[in-house]
């Protein structure tokens, strides 16, 4: 129930998976695309630090990938007892202790131009 923004560039024959549960993995195609493709790691960015972001990261990782967590490149509106900031550094540190490597845009910037 949400249309792109007219200012996002959209590649022609781009794969569109549209989820419904907070991991991007759960009942949609996401695996099986990835797995054709031959990816082995993905990052992690978007809507719903503690939500989507997070259970998706966990299930790419149960799946077998390696994962990075761009932690600022995530967002969340709070809760009535944490603010954003304070979220995003909790599951930052939670998923680094065993489920990805969590990074912030400018040092994930760095380190894909040494990979590249």
């Amino acid at each position: 129930e949400v249309e792109f923004d007219d200012r996002l560039q959209r590649l022609n024959g781009a794969t569109e998976i549209v989820k419904n549960r907070y991991s991007a993995f759960s009942s949609t195609k996401l695996d099986k695309v990835l797995h054709r493709a031959g990816v082995r790691r993905l990052a992690v960015c978007g809507f719903m630090t503690n939500f989507c972001c997070e259970s998706t990261a966990r299930s790419a990782h149960d799946n077998g990938y390696y994962v990075d967590f761009i932690v600022d490149a995530t967002g969340t509106p709070g809760t009535e007892k944490m603010n954003e900031k304070r979220i995003r550094k909790v599951v930052g540190e939670l998923l680094q202790a065993g489920f990805a490597r969590v990074y912030d845009t400018a040092a994930y910037l760095r380190v894909l131009a040494r990979e590249l």
